[in-house]
Protein backbone atom coordinates (compact mmCIF):
# COMPACT_ATOMS: atom_id res chain seq x y z
CA UNK A 1 0.00 0.00 0.00
CA UNK A 2 1.54 3.68 -0.64
CA UNK A 3 0.87 5.90 2.00
CA UNK A 4 -1.07 9.22 1.41
CA UNK A 5 0.72 12.93 0.32
CA UNK A 6 0.93 13.82 3.81
CA UNK A 7 3.50 11.57 4.57
CA UNK A 8 5.19 13.55 1.85
CA UNK A 9 5.84 10.74 -0.22
CA UNK A 10 8.33 11.45 -3.40
CA UNK A 11 8.04 9.19 -6.66
CA UNK A 12 11.17 8.77 -8.21
CA UNK A 13 12.88 6.89 -11.25
CA UNK A 14 15.96 5.89 -11.06
CA UNK A 15 17.50 6.00 -14.80
CA UNK A 16 20.53 3.35 -13.57
CA UNK A 17 18.40 0.39 -13.30
CA UNK A 18 15.10 1.43 -13.88
CA UNK A 19 13.55 0.62 -10.95
CA UNK A 20 10.95 3.00 -8.86
CA UNK A 21 12.16 3.90 -5.76
CA UNK A 22 9.49 5.48 -2.76
CA UNK A 23 11.13 7.51 0.39
CA UNK A 24 9.05 7.61 2.89
CA UNK A 25 9.07 9.93 5.83
CA UNK A 26 5.91 9.68 8.27
CA UNK A 27 4.35 12.75 9.40
CA UNK A 28 3.10 11.27 12.50
CA UNK A 29 3.76 7.33 13.96
CA UNK A 30 0.37 5.55 14.86
CA UNK A 31 -0.68 5.83 18.48
CA UNK A 32 -0.73 2.37 20.54
CA UNK A 33 -4.53 1.86 20.20
CA UNK A 34 -7.10 3.12 17.58
CA UNK A 35 -11.00 2.80 18.32
CA UNK A 36 -13.48 1.67 16.13
CA UNK A 37 -17.09 3.05 17.50
CA UNK A 38 -20.65 0.84 16.32
CA UNK A 39 -24.25 0.88 16.97
CA UNK A 40 -26.63 -1.62 16.12
CA UNK A 41 -30.75 -1.99 15.97
CA UNK A 42 -32.42 -4.75 17.50
CA UNK A 43 -32.45 -5.97 14.08
CA UNK A 44 -28.47 -6.16 13.49
CA UNK A 45 -27.71 -6.65 17.11
CA UNK A 46 -27.05 -10.43 16.15
CA UNK A 47 -25.01 -9.27 13.18
CA UNK A 48 -22.55 -7.53 15.15
CA UNK A 49 -22.03 -10.17 17.32
CA UNK A 50 -21.19 -12.94 15.04
CA UNK A 51 -18.97 -10.41 12.71
CA UNK A 52 -17.38 -7.88 15.33
CA UNK A 53 -17.01 -10.00 18.51
CA UNK A 54 -17.05 -14.08 17.01
CA UNK A 55 -15.28 -13.42 13.48
CA UNK A 56 -13.11 -10.21 14.44
CA UNK A 57 -14.03 -8.56 11.41
CA UNK A 58 -13.06 -5.11 10.03
CA UNK A 59 -15.20 -3.47 7.72
CA UNK A 60 -13.88 -1.22 4.55
CA UNK A 61 -16.17 0.49 2.23
CA UNK A 62 -16.11 3.53 -0.05
CA UNK A 63 -15.16 6.66 0.41
CA UNK A 64 -18.11 7.92 -1.41
CA UNK A 65 -20.21 6.43 0.69
CA UNK A 66 -18.94 8.35 4.30
CA UNK A 67 -21.52 10.49 5.96
CA UNK A 68 -18.76 13.66 4.63
CA UNK A 69 -20.61 14.69 1.63
CA UNK A 70 -16.99 16.47 0.49
CA UNK A 71 -14.87 12.52 1.08
CA UNK A 72 -13.31 12.10 -2.45
CA UNK A 73 -14.41 15.63 -4.04
CA UNK A 74 -11.31 17.46 -4.43
CA UNK A 75 -10.99 20.94 -5.99
CA UNK A 76 -10.57 21.01 -9.65
CA UNK A 77 -10.08 24.75 -10.15
CA UNK A 78 -6.20 24.40 -10.15
CA UNK A 79 -5.49 20.74 -12.12
CA UNK A 80 -2.69 21.85 -14.41
CA UNK A 81 -1.36 25.01 -13.27
CA UNK A 82 0.99 27.25 -15.67
CA UNK A 83 3.86 26.64 -14.11
CA UNK A 84 3.56 22.85 -14.64
CA UNK A 85 2.37 23.33 -18.02
CA UNK A 86 5.10 25.92 -19.30
CA UNK A 87 7.57 23.47 -17.53
CA UNK A 88 6.81 20.47 -19.17
CA UNK A 89 5.68 21.90 -22.50
CA UNK A 90 8.61 20.56 -24.53
CA UNK A 91 8.51 16.91 -26.56
CA UNK A 92 10.88 15.38 -23.72
CA UNK A 93 9.57 17.05 -20.58
CA UNK A 94 6.07 15.38 -21.51
CA UNK A 95 7.45 12.24 -22.57
CA UNK A 96 9.43 12.03 -19.17
CA UNK A 97 6.24 13.54 -17.15
CA UNK A 98 3.98 10.52 -18.91
CA UNK A 99 7.04 7.59 -18.11
CA UNK A 100 6.88 8.87 -14.53
CA UNK A 101 3.21 8.52 -14.56
CA UNK A 102 3.08 4.78 -15.89
CA UNK A 103 5.85 4.02 -13.27
CA UNK A 104 4.45 5.73 -10.12
CA UNK A 105 2.01 4.17 -7.54
CA UNK A 106 0.34 6.57 -5.18
CA UNK A 107 -2.11 6.20 -2.93
CA UNK A 108 -5.14 6.35 -5.73
CA UNK A 109 -3.64 4.41 -8.30
CA UNK A 110 -1.85 6.05 -11.44
CA UNK A 111 -4.11 4.45 -14.02
CA UNK A 112 -7.36 6.67 -12.86
CA UNK A 113 -5.34 9.68 -14.55
CA UNK A 114 -3.63 7.60 -17.68
CA UNK A 115 -7.40 7.00 -18.67
CA UNK A 116 -8.59 10.26 -19.03
CA UNK A 117 -8.87 12.28 -22.38
CA UNK A 118 -6.11 14.77 -21.42
CA UNK A 119 -3.53 11.89 -21.03
CA UNK A 120 -3.74 10.74 -24.67
CA UNK A 121 -4.02 14.36 -25.84
CA UNK A 122 -0.83 15.57 -24.40
CA UNK A 123 1.03 12.38 -25.75
CA UNK A 124 -0.20 13.17 -29.22
CA UNK A 125 0.59 16.90 -28.87
CA UNK A 126 3.65 16.73 -27.17
CA UNK A 127 5.68 17.84 -30.17
CA UNK A 128 3.69 21.84 -29.97
CA UNK A 129 5.47 24.07 -27.15
CA UNK A 130 3.26 26.34 -24.79
CA UNK A 131 2.45 28.72 -24.42
CA UNK A 132 0.49 28.59 -27.30
CA UNK A 133 -1.84 25.61 -26.23
CA UNK A 134 -2.33 26.47 -22.38
CA UNK A 135 -5.86 27.38 -23.09
CA UNK A 136 -6.51 24.18 -24.88
CA UNK A 137 -4.91 22.37 -22.57
CA UNK A 138 -6.87 23.67 -19.68
CA UNK A 139 -10.26 23.45 -21.39
CA UNK A 140 -9.89 19.79 -21.90
CA UNK A 141 -8.92 18.91 -18.71
CA UNK A 142 -11.69 21.01 -17.45
CA UNK A 143 -14.23 19.14 -19.00
CA UNK A 144 -13.17 15.71 -18.25
CA UNK A 145 -11.86 15.28 -15.06
CA UNK A 146 -14.93 16.22 -12.92
CA UNK A 147 -17.11 12.94 -14.11
CA UNK A 148 -14.63 10.36 -15.67
CA UNK A 149 -11.82 11.06 -13.18
CA UNK A 150 -12.98 10.79 -9.69
CA UNK A 151 -14.86 7.52 -10.17
CA UNK A 152 -10.96 6.44 -10.39
CA UNK A 153 -10.55 7.33 -6.67
CA UNK A 154 -13.40 6.34 -5.11
CA UNK A 155 -11.00 3.92 -2.24
CA UNK A 156 -11.84 1.50 -0.02
CA UNK A 157 -11.19 2.78 3.14
CA UNK A 158 -11.76 1.59 7.39
CA UNK A 159 -12.13 4.69 9.66
CA UNK A 160 -10.31 4.65 13.44
CA UNK A 161 -10.62 7.35 16.36
CA UNK A 162 -7.55 8.06 18.68
CA UNK A 163 -9.77 8.54 21.68
CA UNK A 164 -12.39 5.69 23.18
CA UNK A 165 -14.16 8.16 25.61
CA UNK A 166 -14.74 11.10 22.97
CA UNK A 167 -18.53 12.10 23.82
CA UNK A 168 -19.24 13.44 20.20
CA UNK A 169 -18.39 10.00 18.81
CA UNK A 170 -20.28 8.02 21.02
CA UNK A 171 -22.82 10.38 19.90
CA UNK A 172 -22.52 9.92 16.37
CA UNK A 173 -21.16 6.34 15.68
CA UNK A 174 -22.27 4.15 18.46
CA UNK A 175 -25.84 4.67 18.78
CA UNK A 176 -26.13 7.49 21.04
CA UNK A 177 -23.78 6.20 23.33
CA UNK A 178 -26.09 2.50 23.48
CA UNK A 179 -22.97 0.87 21.22
CA UNK A 180 -19.45 -0.55 22.19
CA UNK A 181 -16.08 0.80 20.92
CA UNK A 182 -13.77 -1.62 19.79
CA UNK A 183 -10.02 -0.55 20.81
CA UNK A 184 -7.24 -2.22 18.19
CA UNK A 185 -3.84 -2.26 18.77
CA UNK A 186 -2.51 -0.28 16.35
CA UNK A 187 0.89 -1.93 16.54
CA UNK A 188 -0.15 -5.21 15.69
CA UNK A 189 0.96 -6.63 12.65
CA UNK A 190 -2.33 -6.84 10.83
CA UNK A 191 -1.76 -2.60 10.26
CA UNK A 192 1.83 -3.50 8.79
CA UNK A 193 2.46 -4.15 5.20
CA UNK A 194 5.39 -5.54 3.04
CA UNK A 195 6.71 -1.99 1.70
CA UNK A 196 5.80 0.42 4.18
CA UNK A 197 5.83 0.52 8.15
CA UNK A 198 2.65 0.50 8.65
CA UNK A 199 -0.92 0.66 6.44
CA UNK A 200 -2.56 3.31 8.62
CA UNK A 201 -2.17 7.50 7.93
CA UNK A 202 -3.47 10.02 9.82
CA UNK A 203 -6.37 12.98 8.16
CA UNK A 204 -5.15 16.20 7.76
CA UNK A 205 -7.62 18.77 9.04
CA UNK A 206 -8.04 22.28 7.05
CA UNK A 207 -10.09 24.80 5.86
CA UNK A 208 -9.31 24.17 2.05
CA UNK A 209 -10.58 21.81 0.36
CA UNK A 210 -8.23 19.26 -1.01
CA UNK A 211 -6.66 20.01 -4.64
CA UNK A 212 -6.85 17.74 -7.21
CA UNK A 213 -4.08 18.49 -9.36
CA UNK A 214 -0.76 16.74 -11.87
CA UNK A 215 2.46 17.51 -9.98
CA UNK A 216 6.10 17.01 -11.00
CA UNK A 217 6.38 14.17 -8.78
CA UNK A 218 2.96 12.94 -9.83
CA UNK A 219 1.77 13.40 -5.80
CA UNK A 220 -1.98 13.24 -4.99
CA UNK A 221 -3.48 14.93 -2.21
CA UNK A 222 -6.69 14.22 -1.42
CA UNK A 223 -7.41 10.67 0.44
CA UNK A 224 -6.97 12.32 3.67
CA UNK A 225 -7.79 15.70 3.94
CA UNK A 226 -11.19 16.69 5.65
CA UNK A 227 -12.78 20.06 6.81
CA UNK A 228 -11.70 21.40 10.05
CA UNK A 229 -15.56 20.89 11.53
CA UNK A 230 -14.34 17.57 11.80
CA UNK A 231 -11.34 17.51 13.33
CA UNK A 232 -12.60 16.33 16.65
CA UNK A 233 -12.76 12.81 15.24
CA UNK A 234 -8.72 13.04 15.39
CA UNK A 235 -9.25 10.23 12.38
CA UNK A 236 -6.93 7.55 11.37
CA UNK A 237 -7.24 5.37 7.95
CA UNK A 238 -6.09 1.98 6.52
CA UNK A 239 -6.47 0.81 3.22
CA UNK A 240 -7.37 -3.15 2.95
CA UNK A 241 -5.11 -6.10 2.28
CA UNK A 242 -6.39 -5.87 -1.01
CA UNK A 243 -5.94 -3.21 -3.24
CA UNK A 244 -6.80 -4.31 -6.26
CA UNK A 245 -9.17 -0.70 -7.01
CA UNK A 246 -10.89 -2.11 -9.88
CA UNK A 247 -12.74 -4.11 -7.57
CA UNK A 248 -16.48 -4.17 -8.33
CA UNK A 249 -17.11 -4.55 -4.14
CA UNK A 250 -18.33 -1.46 -2.10
CA UNK A 251 -17.84 -3.26 0.82
CA UNK A 252 -15.51 -5.94 2.10
CA UNK A 253 -13.99 -7.31 5.58
CA UNK A 254 -11.00 -8.43 6.76
CA UNK A 255 -10.12 -10.87 9.99
CA UNK A 256 -7.85 -9.76 12.56
CA UNK A 257 -5.98 -12.13 15.03
CA UNK A 258 -7.38 -11.80 18.86
CA UNK A 259 -4.35 -10.21 19.66
CA UNK A 260 -5.29 -7.01 17.79
CA UNK A 261 -8.14 -6.49 19.72
CA UNK A 262 -7.15 -4.62 23.34
CA UNK A 263 -10.35 -4.07 24.93
CA UNK A 264 -14.41 -3.58 24.24
CA UNK A 265 -16.23 -0.30 25.80
CA UNK A 266 -19.38 -0.46 26.96
CA UNK A 267 -21.76 2.24 26.26
CA UNK A 268 -23.04 4.70 28.56
CA UNK A 269 -26.58 4.02 28.13
CA UNK A 270 -26.39 0.36 26.61
CA UNK A 271 -29.17 -1.41 27.21
CA UNK A 272 -28.66 -4.20 29.99
CA UNK A 273 -30.02 -7.27 28.34
CA UNK A 274 -27.66 -6.50 25.42
CA UNK A 275 -24.94 -5.58 27.59
CA UNK A 276 -25.40 -9.50 29.41
CA UNK A 277 -24.69 -11.20 26.05
CA UNK A 278 -21.76 -8.66 24.96
CA UNK A 279 -19.94 -9.50 27.96
CA UNK A 280 -20.86 -13.32 27.48
CA UNK A 281 -19.75 -12.86 24.10
CA UNK A 282 -16.47 -11.47 24.48
CA UNK A 283 -15.63 -13.80 27.20
CA UNK A 284 -15.82 -17.13 25.38
CA UNK A 285 -14.40 -15.38 22.00
CA UNK A 286 -11.89 -12.99 23.08
CA UNK A 287 -10.77 -14.11 26.60
CA UNK A 288 -8.14 -11.96 26.42
CA UNK A 289 -9.39 -8.31 25.79
CA UNK A 290 -10.80 -6.29 28.36
CA UNK A 291 -14.39 -5.45 28.98
CA UNK A 292 -14.26 -1.54 30.36
CA UNK A 293 -18.12 -0.15 31.00
CA UNK A 294 -18.25 3.75 29.99
CA UNK A 295 -19.47 6.29 32.83
CA UNK A 296 -19.75 9.79 33.54
CA UNK A 297 -17.39 11.70 35.71
CA UNK A 298 -18.56 12.78 38.82
CA UNK A 299 -17.57 16.66 38.10
CA UNK A 300 -16.73 17.30 34.65
CA UNK A 301 -18.03 17.09 31.27
CA UNK A 302 -16.11 13.84 30.54
CA UNK A 303 -16.24 10.15 30.22
CA UNK A 304 -14.73 7.64 32.43
CA UNK A 305 -14.20 4.16 31.85
CA UNK A 306 -14.22 1.06 34.69
CA UNK A 307 -12.98 -2.12 34.14
CA UNK A 308 -15.65 -4.76 34.53
CA UNK A 309 -13.88 -8.44 35.84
Amino acid sequence: MALSAIDEMRHQLDTRDGRRKFPVVPSKLPPKALFKYLGWTDKTFESLLESVIKDRTIRYSRASTQNDPFEGKPSITKLIDRVFIEKYGSKRAIRSFLLRAFLSKPVTNPQGFLLLPFVPWLAHRANLRVPRFIEKLEGIYQNTIAEQGLQHFDFLMSCFGEEGLQPLMWAHYANAHEGIAVEYNAHDPYFRCEKFKTRLAPVRYSNKRPVLRVSPSFKIDFSRVKSNDWSYEQEWRCLPQDQNRESKHDLIFETVDKTCISAIYLGLRIKEHQKERLISEISKHLPNAKIRQVVMDADEFALRSEEIS
